[in-house]
C-alpha cells in the first residue's frame, strides 16, 4: 500500500504519540506505549495485510495479545480520527 512497510508505519505511530521507535517496539504497560502498539498492530494487520502472527513475533507478544491490540487500535484510530496516510 503506497510503498509502506512496517518501519514506515512505526515512524507514523511514533510521530503521533511522540515516542521513539524502541519505545513502541518493546514491552511496557505505560498508557501511551500501549496505545501506540495497539495502533501499530491495527494498521500493520488491517492496512498492510500482514498477519497477526507476524506482529506477535515482531513485538514478542502472543497472537491473542495482538488480536486484542488490533481491536484497541481500531478504536484509537476511530476516536482520534487517525489515518495511516494523511490525504
Amino acid at each position: 500500500m503506497h510503498g509502506l512497510d512496517v518501519d514506515k508505519v512505526v515512524d507514523r505511530v511514533t510521530e503521533i504519540f511522540n515516542l521513539k521507535p524502541e519505545e513502541v517496539l518493546t514491552s511496557g504497560k505505560q498508557p501511551q506505549r500501549v496505545k501506540a502498539r495497539s495502533l501499530l498492530c491495527y494498521w500493520v494487520v488491517k492496512e498492510l495485510g500482514l498477519s497477526g502472527a507476524y506482529m506477535a513475533r515482531r513485538l514478542k507478544i502472543s497472537k491473542s495479545a495482538v488480536s486484542r491490540a488490533i481491536v484497541r487500535g481500531e478504536k484509537i484510530a476511530t476516536d482520534m480520527k487517525l489515518k495511516l496516510i494523511d490525504s
